[in-house]
């Protein structure tokens, strides 16, 4: 199995793919890939071997959708890999930040790095990639599965996760120094919702939609799916809305989130 990149374009509700294959191929087989783009032409994969290894590339799209990737930078071993081809859950993933204009991204610990969550901000130029280090955050190990989003509002990532050996699903902020693009400062861990994920199987999603200011937040588990909105007063202080059932029974274990900030919708 390789990874493969496809561009395509939307014209209201029609797909065209600008290749009838694939616009490029990177390496082989992959447990975990996450790509962002900056909507300047370029963007940012990261991704996790099956032997836990984390790669983070850069790339360029042209006008006509072909793709250009440069070299791998990374290869820190650790990490958790541990999904198979019916779950959700993320064990990488990466998100733009628009205002400062630097891609941030986490990985999760396996049995080398103690199951904590570490966090890496880069930059890009064309195909050219300027990882900062990883980053630990947090009190300790956290449970597998994770999600990241960008609040443009309050300037800060967020994580949402679950506490290791636990079931509260918990939300954690953190930022671009203000002089190096490349260095993380670490914010708040908060708790989000107690009770509300399963020790073995949880899948998370969050999205930030600009409209609204607010996040949204899924929890996919075995019992079914749950979401709320949480309002941030700062990146200090957040409320949660109530979680609301949109399914249950072990209906899913593949799912997405995606904000409309046009219409203030999920």
């Amino acid at each position: 199995a390789e990874q493969k990149v496809f561009t395509f374009t939307v014209s209201g509700s029609t797909i065209t793919f600008t290749n009838t294959n694939y616009n490029a191929q990177i390496g082989g087989s992959r447990n975990c890939v996450s790509i962002a783009s900056n909507n300047k032409g370029g963007f940012c994969l990261v991704n996790l071997t099956t032997n836990g290894t984390e790669y983070i590339l850069a790339g360029t799209v042209n006008a006509a959708g072909s793709v250009s990737v440069g070299s791998a930078q990374g290869g820190n071993g650790g990490w958790d890999y541990s999904v198979t081809v019916n779950q959700n859950r993320k064990p990488c993933k990466v998100v733009y930040n628009p205002d400062r204009d630097v891609f941030g991204s986490y990985v999760q610990g396996g049995s080398g790095n103690n199951g904590i969550l570490s966090c890496r901000l880069s930059t890009i130029s064309g195909t050219s990639v300027t990882p900062g280090s990883l980053t630990g955050l947090g009190n300790g190990a956290i449970g597998p599965a994770a999600s990241l989003t960008y609040n443009s509002d309050k300037k800060c990532f967020v994580t949402v996760y679950r506490s290791w050996g636990g079931n509260n699903t918990r939300l954690r902020t953190w930022k671009v120094d203000a002089n190096t693009l490349t260095t993380i400062v670490d914010g708040t861990d908060m708790l989000l919702a107690s009770g509300a994920s399963d020790a073995s199987v949880d899948y998370f999603g969050i999205d930030y939609n600009s409209g609204t200011k607010n996040a949204y937040v899924y929890i996919d588990r075995s019992v079914g799916m749950t979401m709320c909105e949480v309002e941030f007063a700062s990146t200090s202080s957040i409320t949660a809305g109530t979680l609301t059932t949109v399914f249950s029974g072990n209906g899913s274990r593949a799912s997405s989130i995606s904000a409309n900030n046009t219409l203030g919708k999920v």
